[in-house]
């Protein structure tokens, strides 16, 4: 309990979250500012005036944390997560889940990572069920450890592409692990910004002053001291503008009186005012329950300075990109041409072939045929070099359910021993669950070849399928047989019919067959729709 606390302005929160609701409630009835500058559980306790979490706000960064991963366009992905408050910051991500009813799954797989067990085992589910996209979710300090078991498994290839979810990612060496992976991160700081390194070279200058060197570097810096040395910046700021407005004297707090503590509220709402996200300028960074609305999510693919997108939670449902259709080619290409890509196929004429001296030829001289010929054209056009390599049973690839693998081509590219295959593979449901297939080079049918038509089309285009003297002898057979049909209904007495049914003596009859019914009488019978009308 606090008795009595001389020059108390403000608490800070750091990693009691038991203690958090506690303390909250103590500042709010005081009035003393409450800052937090990590993301907690204890987040859902904010709700007072003088309570701010610099640390974004728990909603907004589920929702961007989505949104940047539905801009990366994966169809599927595996989901690793080490504990529940992870979970909670992927709900949003979950809600990307759909039900693919062609191949009767869900495309997102959630597994939990055990760092008490053997991690090993779950990554090795992840590779049997062959996705090659992964969203991880740990502490930064277990980061490497996934990446580097994730290698010796096998699951860090060239294929595979990965998303670290913790912003403090970028403080690891991501280019030690010698990977061929895609991996991407999220940070909420820009080591990039000149305010970002002015701040940093500040602090070595601070520590030069008594004779200590401090080595760190642009990206050695977590989120949350840099949040801390904000917070703490801003509050000595908000003071000092007080205390040039007034001869400012702080009052000593107790628990047991109802004295407040004098500029609590007017210290928050200074910090809340000056404290601005990049791309950003309005003068409200927190929400009225103090958490933070404000702020800027950076997409990182690779190294720490390549940057692809942002996202800004100001506008939550825009992904803005910052690298073109053309730089992210480039970048593929560039992973393509790290080494010798394994093509997979088999001996299948014409596709692929031996060459009658091939016992004396090495590599790729051994072959000849229609897949050497298209891929040494893809290699020259894309600069990188390959090695075909024959599958041992010459299978295109078949699923055996026992043992939950694929055998030929198929098991070649799913156990990343081979980085694409090429071949007469016929695209099938099965095998589309685990591997993406190219458009097909040949497809099986029958195909119908039409010379285009260089003519304008014409009104009567349909009378093209006969000839002229064909179209003169039926319309001259129409009128002959109409013709008929009227002299002939003239002749029958049946078609003379009594006007006045009720008139048994009628003085004259009528026949209904003109030369006009005759003609559509007959017209009805050539179209085969017949009349309404039809003679005795």
């Amino acid at each position: 309990m606090i008795e009595k606390v001389p020059n108390l302005v403000a608490v800070y929160a750091f990693e009691s979250v038991s203690a958090s609701p506690m303390i909250q409630s103590i500042t709010s009835k005081l009035q003393i500012p409450y800052i937090q500058t990590n993301w907690r559980q204890s987040n859902s306790y904010l709700g007072s005036d003088t309570a701010l979490n610099f640390y974004p706000d728990f909603d907004l960064l589920a929702t961007g944390l989505a949104k940047l991963i539905e801009s990366l366009q994966w169809q599927s992905f595996v989901v690793l997560y080490e504990n529940f408050e992870g979970f909670l910051k992927l709900q949003e991500v979950l809600k990307l889940q759909k039900y693919d009813e062609k191949n009767h799954r869900n495309n997102i797989v959630l597994k939990k990572l055990d760092f008490d067990g053997d991690i090993r085992t779950t990554l090795k589910q992840v590779k049997q069920s062959g996705e090659k996209r992964i969203v991880l979710d740990c502490e930064v300090d277990h980061i490497m450890e996934v990446l580097k078991q994730a290698k010796k498994v096998g699951i860090l290839s060239f294929a595979h592409s990965y998303f670290l979810s913790s912003l403090d990612a970028h403080i690891l060496d991501l280019e030690a692990l010698n990977a061929e992976a895609n991996i991407t991160t999220v940070r909420i700081m820009n080591p990039e910004e000149e305010n970002f390194r002015n701040i940093v070279q500040d602090w070595k200058f601070t520590q030069s002053l008594s004779n200590r060197q401090l080595d760190l570097g642009f990206y050695q810096i977590k989120t949350e001291p840099m949040l801390v040395h904000e917070s703490i910046i801003l509050l000595i700021n908000a003071i000092n503008d007080i205390h040039r407005s007034e001869n400012i004297t702080f009052n000593s707090i107790s628990c047991k009186s109802n004295e407040k503590f004098n500029y609590g509220p007017r210290i928050v709402s200074y910090i809340n005012s000056h404290f601005k996200s990049p791309k950003s300028d309005i003068s409200s960074s927190f929400d009225s329950t103090g958490r933070r609305t404000n702020f800027v999510l950076y997409l990182i693919e690779g190294n720490r300075d390549k940057m692809i997108a942002t996202w800004n939670a100001l506008g939550p449902d825009n992904v803005n990109f910052v690298r073109t259709a053309e730089e992210s080619y480039k970048k593929r290409v560039e992973t393509l041409q790290m080494g010798i890509q394994i093509i997979a196929s088999r001996i299948e004429a014409p596709y692929l072939m031996l060459k009658k001296d091939h016992d004396k030829r090495k590599d790729n001289d051994k072959f000849e045929g229609y897949v050497l010929d298209l891929m040494t054209k893809i290699a020259e056009k894309l600069d990188f070099s390959f090695k075909i390599k024959l599958v041992e049973d010459g299978s295109n690839g078949v699923y055996n359910e026992i043992s939950q693998s694929w055998n030929g081509i198929m098991g070649e590219i799913v156990s990343e021993r081979a980085l694409f295959g090429i071949g007469d593979l016929t695209i099938t449901p099965a095998r589309e669950t685990a591997v993406d297939f190219s458009m097909p080079f040949m497809r099986l049918g029958i195909g119908i070849l039409l010379q285009k038509s260089k003519t304008s089309v014409s009104m009567f285009a349909f009378l093209n399928p006969l000839s002229a003297e064909v179209w003169m002898y039926t319309v001259t057979l129409y009128l002959a047989v109409s013709i008929i049909l009227y002299f002939v209904a003239r002749m029958a007495p049946g078609d003379w019919e009594n006007p006045h049914p009720c008139n048994l003596n009628p003085d004259e009859l009528e026949n209904l067959w003109g030369i006009s019914n005759c003609l559509w009488l007959t017209m009805g019978s050539i179209m085969n729709q017949g009349s309404d009308i039809l003679p005795k």
